[in-house]
């Protein structure tokens, strides 16, 4: 059956409207009355006459006239039209769908990039490590700290051996027009000399001026000038010409105003082949004597080696000069030997 209220579908046998609440039994009694109502057959009629006689009417027949009795209007079944929800019935609520965003396809531009990134990432790693190596922070230390037992006499016994002449011999510019081997002087110029508690010290040989109480001649475009000692380079040098081995004969680095010495790198002989090896068929510097403006000194010695060699001081230096004094030279040696003494490299530290 259906709910005469909202149309629902029910039950035949329901008491109430599941969805209105309307009560059925009372539907039911309302749809008993009409169908009554509608198939009621007259009974027999007994006329009353005014003249007081009575007359019995024949019983209808079954059929009634129908001009008699109006027709009756069929019932329409409604239609079964799904019943609207009520207010208080919960509506569904809407729920939005999640938005997917697509990643944008690689390229190969992309991978390029970080290949770019990566090996620029290597060559700053790389020249990064090779200055350190090359200033001696990582790699060892270049100077050398052999000492020959030769050094390691006493004053007296290498003293006379000292030479001391004063013989003109050959020049250090024979055949000296080119620089055919020798190369770059490797050194740590970020090192630090002296004690514990002193400020620290650093190269402070480029604000000096620089002088020598003699140097050899230059010839075809090579020179011996003093300020060789300061281009970070072995095939060339400051090379004495006061005959012999030059004792006595000195380089200078002069200050406008006092410094503090702490210590000297010198690389003591001319590291340089051309034809012969020019660190032995010349002079070399054995001992020095190191004098200063506030009339002390100090005294250091080499070892025969080609490499630069750091002297520390065992106390500080006032001075404006920083005097480098041959006192003594390792010999020259094979058929062209040279007795000029000569020097590649040199720096003073200090602050």
């Amino acid at each position: 059956m259906f709910c005469g209220n909202c149309g629902s579908q029910l039950k035949d046998d329901a008491a109430f409207c599941n969805l209105c609440g309307s009560s059925m039994t009372e539907q039911r009694g309302q749809q008993a009355v009409s169908g009554a109502q509608d198939t009621q057959q007259p009974a027999d009629v007994t006329a009353v006459i005014d003249s007081g006689a009575t007359t019995v009417m024949p019983p209808v027949d079954d059929k009634v006239p129908t001009a008699a009795w109006p027709a009756a209007t069929p019932v329409q079944p409604q239609a079964q039209v799904p019943p609207s929800q009520p207010d208080w019935v919960a509506q569904p609520q809407y729920q939005p769908q999640p938005q997917y965003t697509t990643p944008p396809p690689r390229t190969a531009g992309n991978g390029m990039m970080i290949t770019a990134i990566v090996i620029a990432a290597v060559l700053v790693l790389g020249a990064g490590g090779f200055a350190l190596w090359k200033t001696g922070v990582i790699g060892g230390d270049k100077e050398s700290s052999a000492t020959t037992a030769e050094d390691k006499k006493g004053d007296t016994a290498e003293d006379a051996d000292d030479l001391q002449t004063t013989d003109d011999g050959d020049t250090a510019a024979q055949d000296d027009a080119t620089t055919d081997s020798g190369g770059d002087v490797v050194v740590d110029d970020t090192s630090t000399n002296g004690d514990a508690g002193t400020p620290e010290s650093y190269d402070i040989s480029y604000s000096a001026t620089l002088k020598a109480s003699s140097q050899l001649p230059g010839s075809q475009g090579v020179t011996y000038d003093p300020e060789n000692l300061l281009d970070d380079r072995g095939d060339t040098c400051w090379a004495e010409n006061a005959g012999g081995y030059g004792v006595g004969e000195y380089v200078q680095f002069s200050y406008s105003s006092p410094v503090t010495v702490t210590g000297i790198d010198v690389m003591p002989g001319y590291d340089k082949f051309k034809d012969v090896d020019r660190w032995y068929s010349n002079g070399r510097v054995k001992k020095a004597r190191v004098e200063f403006s506030d009339g002390t000194s100090e005294e250091v010695r080499f070892a025969d080696e080609k490499t630069v060699q750091t002297k520390t001081f065992a106390q500080p230096h006032q001075t404006t000069y920083v005097r480098f004094v041959i006192v003594s030279a390792y010999e020259a040696t094979g058929d062209r030997a040279a007795k000029d003494t000569s020097m590649a490299y040199m720096r003073v530290f200090g602050y």
